[in-house]
């Protein structure tokens, strides 16, 4: 009697063949996973949602008030190209604000119209994306329970939360970052095609559209791929694509603003934080050109010229102050760090700068809520990082150096405040919760081990 090895049954029985048998089982278990994740994706997704949409009912700032400067100026933008105008404040073009953002609130106000309802109602839906993201990246490098405990931690984030009620440009980055973190798994994992490069290379041109860090994560890849030794045939397909892709992107906005404003630059707030980083006295680069104007003798500037002027002033005197003060540039950093790292109530900080939006006591107790959950999360993740850096998984290395590559520009290079670390929160959730849920599962096995059998006496 002889074995068939064709799909077919066997004529007059009803039993389907051993192979077919195992294909349909790892068919209904891939589509059980498959099914599991997406649901609970879905979950953490409509959560999140809703955590989010009754905090800006609960806490909405105006941002048409000045003191509100990068949400005015997002808003502002947002508006004028709902109206046509172009990348205009006011009707004069700009290039002060990275454009991802306030092209994005633009494209809901196409939908829904220009107010503010609108853009919570997205920035809802960005801190929602995010929770889900977080979630598919801790499945991927832990399991699903790490998935779970990693996106239920981004739901709650109180300053995540709070940062939904701001128009700030971090409610875009930080799905923008966990995506193209995710895509970057994708390569080291089973490397990539031209498709996918071509998929990373835009991810990662919008994100510096919209959080110039972003770019971060291409440095931590290459340098991950650089130290694996990895292939040049698992990486050519993809590599050059990927920087096409990018250079594209970020190339037609860096054209735009040299031929529209003589600026070559991705946005001019990034000038203005590495200026800002110097210290006081600080200026808005609109009293920047001021100042400028005043101290070389020239006449004042058509408010057209003001932003070109003040942006090339400000990197003049970045680069003097560098040269002739290196040793008080060393002297900043630590306060840069605590600046940055020290607390977590940046957007708490944003929220105050409208009087109405808040009491001092709510804002009290906000604070100490925000903080409390912000160095527990750190805790965390610091005191299970051991654990997880033994897998020896170049994913994990990738997500600890986009960590500290986001961290050390805030640290050397720009000014350090407490909102610019929210984007890299759910990274950090992601480590806590893989960490904490490998170290849960080893002690139970230990006891599980230690504990005598029911057989024995």
């Amino acid at each position: 009697m002889t074995l068939r090895r064709t799909n077919d049954a066997i004529p007059g029985s009803e039993a389907a063949p051993i192979e077919s048998r195992t294909a349909s089982r790892l068919r209904t278990a891939v589509s059980a996973v498959s099914s599991e994740a997406a649901l609970t994706a879905a979950v953490l997704f409509a959560a999140a949602f809703l955590v989010r949409l009754v905090a800006a009912q609960l806490v909405r700032p105006d941002p048409t008030r000045a003191s509100m400067f990068d949400a005015s100026f997002n808003f502002a933008i947002a508006r004028d190209l709902f109206h046509g105008n172009g990348f205009t404040v006011s009707g004069m073009p700009t290039a002060h604000m990275p454009p991802g953002y306030a092209a994005s609130l633009a494209g809901v106000f196409f939908v829904s119209g220009p107010s503010l309802e609108s853009a919570l109602f997205a920035n809802a839906a960005l801190g929602a994306l995010s929770c889900a993201l977080t979630y598919a990246a801790a499945r991927q490098l832990f399991d699903h329970t790490a998935g779970i405990v990693a996106g239920a931690i981004v739901v709650v984030l109180p300053s995540h939360v709070l940062l939904s009620t701001l128009l700030l440009s971090e409610n875009l980055g930080t799905p923008l970052l966990l995506a193209t973190v995710l895509l970057s798994f994708r390569v080291l994992t089973r490397g990539g095609s031209a498709a996918l490069g071509l998929a990373l290379g835009a991810m990662i041109g919008f994100g510096v559209l919209s959080r110039g860090e972003v770019g971060v994560a291409l440095a931590a890849l290459l340098v991950v791929l650089a130290a694996s030794r990895t292939p040049r045939p698992r990486v050519r397909p993809w590599l050059l694509p990927a920087f096409l892709s990018t250079s594209v992107v970020v190339g037609a906005w860096v054209a735009r603003n040299e031929i529209q404003m003589g600026i070559p630059e991705v946005t001019g707030s990034a000038t203005t934080s590495m200026y800002s980083a110097l210290g006081p006295p600080y200026f808005s680069f609109f009293n920047l050109a001021d100042v400028a104007i005043a101290r070389e003798g020239n006449p004042p500037l058509a408010p057209e010229d003001r932003e070109a002027y003040a942006s090339r002033a400000e990197v003049r005197q970045i680069i003097r102050y560098a040269q002739t003060h290196p040793g008080e540039e060393l002297r900043r950093i630590p306060s840069r760090f605590w600046g940055y790292a020290g607390n977590d109530r940046g957007a708490l900080r944003w929220i105050a700068s409208d009087p109405g939006a808040l009491s001092h006591q709510d804002s009290d107790r906000l604070s100490l809520i925000c903080d409390a959950f912000y160095f527990s999360l750190l805790c965390a993740a610091l005191l299970t990082l051991p654990v997880v850096l033994m897998v020896r998984d170049m994913r994990h290395v990738m997500l600890l150096l986009v960590i500290v590559g986001w961290s050390a520009l805030h640290t050397f290079v720009f000014t350090g405040e407490a909102h610019y670390h929210i984007p890299i929160l759910p990274l950090v959730a992601i480590i806590a919760a893989g960490g904490c849920v490998t170290c849960w599962r080893q002690v139970r096995d230990k006891i599980g081990r230690q504990a005598p059998s029911p057989g024995t006496a």
